[in-house]
């Protein structure tokens, strides 16, 4: 099996690469971010780490083109914290960068995708607190989404 890991040095995403270079059935991983993995994580034979930025489209297309024939894609690229940026840039980045990647994927071909998203889909941590309002706590599938912000609007 051949996967793609974007947001690989991110949070999730670099729980999730060490958790790959773990599990045998795995045979390469392509992990990519646009930032450098955090400096506990050793790759070894099976992996490599690109510097990808995801709302390119060319360097998405050259990324895929690099490794013909993923199996599955780990889609976990993205602004993790949007509150040091323009909310205008945060929610284009993490649009654009996910319409890219599973775009990309479906087009080639791949079966497997996994996205992760944020709680931040139900506009907890960056709308005003003035808005803040929920039908009912806790929360599960059917709880409507009421995002507002940037933020939780590009989840």
């Amino acid at each position: 099996m051949h996967v793609l890991v974007t947001g690989a040095s991110g949070h999730i995403g670099s729980h999730t690469l060490v958790a790959l270079l773990e599990w045998t059935k795995v045979q390469t991983i392509t992990a990519v971010d646009v930032v450098p993995l955090p400096p506990h994580i050793t790759l070894g034979e099976r992996a490599q780490f690109k510097f990808v930025d995801l709302a390119n489209i060319g360097a998405v297309d050259e990324m895929f083109a690099q490794m013909p024939g993923y199996d599955a894609v780990i889609h976990l690229g993205g602004i993790p914290n949007p509150e040091s940026l323009d909310h205008r840039l945060v929610h284009n980045i993490n649009v654009t960068s996910t319409y890219n990647v599973l775009y990309t994927a479906a087009k080639l071909g791949v079966k497997r995708i996994v996205q992760a998203s944020s709680v931040n889909v139900m506009g907890l941590s960056y709308t005003a607190p003035e808005h803040r309002w929920f039908n009912a706590v806790p929360f599960d599938e059917d709880t409507p989404c009421k995002p507002e912000d940037a933020y939780a609007l590009s989840k």
